[in-house]
């Protein structure tokens, strides 16, 4: 009988570690490789020849990052992405050959959409709370 329960008590022993390093690795691969998609409503206005992206805060936008957003025309959802040319009084101004193609079709002063940023930070930080 003292030998089942050693035996027992060592292959429990076995599955928890195993258990624990698949744990560990699991939060390894959320920590380094996971990201999520944030989408942030704005707006994308046409002012002297500009291009500017209106009602999202600059300070959540990397200036060497390229960026993708959605927007709809006629039910329809297209996908684009865009470069941040300079920020200037809170103002973003982008360049993005595809959307001024749409403005030019559209014949329109604005584009409702939403922009996606990822955000690694959030995973690191519920890591570290964790810990």
């Amino acid at each position: 009988m003292r030998y089942l329960n050693s035996v027992k008590f060592y292959l429990f022993e076995i599955i928890v570690g195993v258990l624990l390093i698949l744990a560990i690795c699991f939060l390894l691969w959320i920590l380094f490789f996971w990201e999520i998609d944030v989408y942030e409503k704005c707006l994308i206005k046409k002012e002297n020849d500009e291009l500017i992206i209106k009602n999202i805060d600059f300070n959540k936008l990397d200036l060497e990052k390229s960026y993708s957003f959605w927007f709809q025309i006629n039910n329809l959802f297209y996908e684009s992405s865009f470069q941040i040319s300079r920020i200037e009084n809170n103002n973003i101004f982008i360049d993005s050959e595809p959307l001024w193609n749409i403005f030019e079709a559209k014949n329109t002063e604005f584009i409702e959409c939403a922009i996606s940023i990822k955000k690694e930070l959030i995973i690191i930080n519920l890591l570290s709370f964790v810990f």
